[in-house]
C-alpha cells in the first residue's frame, strides 16, 4: 500500500521531471532558432506552452529559468522612473523633439511608461527638469522652401532620406501636406534617388522577393540579407514574424541557407574564448551568445561552456556570459544529491 507520504514524494517527482522536460524542449527549441515568443510558441506548439505553464505559471518564468532573457525575447522592456528620465535625455541630446506626437512617433513604449509611473508625459518632463509649455510651444508653419532645404540639408549630411529615418523630426507630415507626399518632396528637392525605391510589401511580394535571391545566386542568410536587402528583412520580420518563417513560406529550409564555418576544434575554441575575454564584452545570458556553434563546440569538447573557459583559462563574466541563479541552484542541488548517492 503507497503511504501519503510515498504518495507525495513520487508526485514532487513528476513535477521536477515535468518542469526539467519543458527547460529541455525550450533549449532545443532556441538551439534550433525558432522562435521563443509566447505568441509563436503557443501556435506553433501549443502543447509545451501548456505544459510551461502548468509548470511556471507564466512563459517569461519558464525562460528565465531555463536561463534566457524573457525581455530580450519577448521585446518587451522593464522600465523605472529614472530610465524614463534618462530616455528623455538622451532624446534632447539627439535633437528629437520632446513633444508627446514626436516622442510617441520615436518610441512609444517610453510615453507608455512615463504615464505608468509618473503619471503623465507632462510630469516626467518636469522630472527630467523640462517645461512642458516650453516644449509644447510650436515652431510656425513649414514652407515649401523650407522644407526642401531641411531635406538637401539632411542628404548633404548623410542623414536617412526614408520615412523611418526621419521619424524624430516634423519634415514628414509637413512634406505630405505642402507636397502631398514625402516622395513628391525628395523629388523637387533633387535627392530621390538617395532614398531609393519604396516597395509596397505584402506576403506574396516577400515570397518572390526570397526567390528571386535564390536564382541569382545570392546568399539567404539572415546576416547576408540584413547588410544587402534591409527592408526586405524588415517586411519578413513583419509579415512572417520572423525570417525563418519568410523561409519557410517560400519553401525553403532556413537551416540550409545559413553560413557555414568550418568545424571547430578545441583549439578554436579556447582561442574565441580568450580573444573574447580580451575584448571585454558585458555579460548577457547563453541565448545571446552568437554564433550558436560556439557554445555547442564547449559542450561537445568540454562539456558545458563553464567548463571551456576553465581550459581556457578565462573568467565566465568576461566572454559575455553569465547563468541565471535558479539554473545555479539546480546545479548544486544536483551535484549534493550525486554525493549523497
Amino acid at each position: 500500500m503507497t503511504t501519503p507520504r510515498a504518495r507525495s514524494r513520487g508526485q514532487a517527482n513528476a513535477r521536477t521531471e515535468g518542469r526539467e522536460e519543458v527547460i529541455r524542449l525550450i533549449l532545443q527549441r532556441e538551439m534550433s532558432g525558432a522562435s521563443l515568443k509566447a505568441t509563436v510558441v503557443k501556435k506553433d506548439d501549443h502543447n509545451l506552452f501548456v505544459i510551461a505553464i502548468r509548470h511556471f505559471r507564466a512563459w517569461g518564468a519558464a525562460l528565465r529559468t531555463a536561463g534566457l532573457d524573457d525581455e530580450a525575447v519577448s521585446g518587451r522592456r522593464t522600465w523605472t522612473g529614472d530610465q524614463v528620465i534618462q530616455a528623455i535625455h538622451r532624446f534632447a541630446r539627439e535633437g528629437i523633439a520632446l513633444n508627446y506626437a514626436s516622442v510617441t512617433r520615436v518610441d512609444q513604449g517610453l510615453v507608455i511608461a512615463a504615464k505608468k509611473l509618473l503619471g503623465s508625459w507632462d510630469n516626467a518632463l518636469w522630472a527630467a527638469g523640462y517645461d512642458p509649455l516650453d516644449i509644447r510651444r510650436s515652431r510656425r508653419p513649414w514652407t515649401k522652401s523650407e522644407v526642401v532645404a531641411a531635406i538637401q540639408a539632411r542628404a548633404a549630411a548623410g542623414a536617412p532620406m526614408t520615412q523611418k529615418g526621419m521619424n524624430s523630426n516634423s519634415i514628414p507630415p509637413a512634406a505630405r501636406r505642402l507636397f502631398g507626399s514625402l516622395k513628391a518632396a525628395l523629388r523637387k528637392a533633387g535627392v530621390l534617388h538617395l532614398a531609393g525605391p519604396f516597395p509596397r510589401w505584402s506576403r506574396t511580394a516577400i515570397i518572390n522577393a526570397i526567390h528571386a535571391r535564390l536564382s541569382a545566386g545570392k546568399p539567404l542568410h539572415c546576416t547576408a540579407v540584413v547588410k544587402d536587402a534591409p527592408r526586405l528583412y524588415d517586411a519578413a520580420r513583419r509579415y512572417f514574424q520572423g525570417w525563418s518563417h519568410a523561409l519557410r513560406a517560400a519553401g525553403i529550409d532556413p537551416v540550409r541557407t545559413r553560413r557555414k564555418r568550418r568545424p571547430w576544434t578545441p583549439e578554436d575554441v579556447t582561442r574565441e574564448l580568450r580573444r573574447r575575454a580580451v575584448a571585454g564584452q558585458p555579460a548577457t545570458c547563453i541565448s545571446a551568445i552568437r554564433p550558436v556553434s560556439l557554445v555547442r563546440a564547449c559542450i561537445v569538447f568540454f562539456g558545458s561552456l563553464e567548463n571551456a573557459t576553465a581550459a581556457a583559462k578565462v573568467d565566465p563574466a568576461k566572454i559575455g556570459y553569465r547563468r541565471s541563479q535558479g539554473n545555479h541552484r539546480r546545479r548544486k542541488r544536483r551535484q549534493a544529491n550525486g554525493r549523497r548517492c
